[in-house]
């Protein structure tokens, strides 16, 4: 017989979170880009998203869409370069991810979508 799954997953009935794509995947090293992510298991509500992480940077700021789609905005990165996206649930534990987010050098302009009107936003807007 294999290893048990912790208790608390098999008790609770959750499965742990994973991201299997992200919406745009690239983005400037400042930052500022909302992607839209997609996977499985993303979180029950907007408070069991404990945070999300994009090419290794956190993200500013959480939109809820349910389960299956999660919306951020990146934050700036010190470099260039590709980095996994996860994402951490109370309910489900720290993400697997096939989604992978690359930061670009120079790129100073990205026109992205702004969220959906259903979503829940339960974060503090940015301080100047």
């Amino acid at each position: 017989m294999g290893a048990d799954p912790p208790l608390l997953l098999v008790l609770a009935g959750f499965s742990a979170p994973y991201v299997s794509d992200i919406t745009p995947n690239n983005g400037p090293k400042s930052g500022g880009t909302t992607v839209t992510i997609k996977g499985t298991a993303l979180g029950l509500n907007r408070v069991d998203v404990v945070f999300i992480t994009v090419g290794n940077v956190t993200c500013n700021q959480i939109f809820f869409g349910g389960s299956l789609e999660l919306r951020c905005v990146t934050g700036a990165s010190a470099t260039a370069g590709r980095g996994p996206v996860i994402v951490v649930t109370t309910s489900g534990g720290v993400s697997t991810s096939s989604a992978f987010y690359t930061y670009n050098e120079g790129q100073d302009l990205v026109v992205s979508t702004p969220p959906h009107p259903k979503l829940n936003f339960l974060s503090a807007p940015p301080t100047s």
